[in-house]
């Protein structure tokens, strides 16, 4: 639900708001069983991040949600590229 308001608010340019509910939804999915949650949930964070001209925490979202995914034995991890926005 977290992630759903996040991408709401993202849609809507409310990056600061879309934001905060990642951060907030990548507390719940640390529990164990929300693994693919938490990758999904760090490339939110990550395209926030970039779209907010701060391409260095971004890229420390992206990476990290790589190494989890590759740490799980996922075959397959997805990055947002992003959207244009600026």
């Amino acid at each position: 639900m977290l992630n759903n308001l996040g991408l709401l608010n993202y849609n809507s340019g409310r990056l600061d708001e879309a934001f905060a509910s990642y951060r907030r939804a990548l507390e719940f999915f640390r529990s164990p069983g929300e693994l693919r949650a938490q990758v999904v949930t760090l490339n939110n964070l990550g395209l926030v991040l970039a779209i907010r001209a701060q391409p260095r925490e971004a890229l420390a979202h992206h990476r990290q949600a790589l190494e989890l995914a590759r740490a799980e034995g996922y075959r397959a991890a997805f990055v947002h590229q992003g959207d244009g926005r600026k």
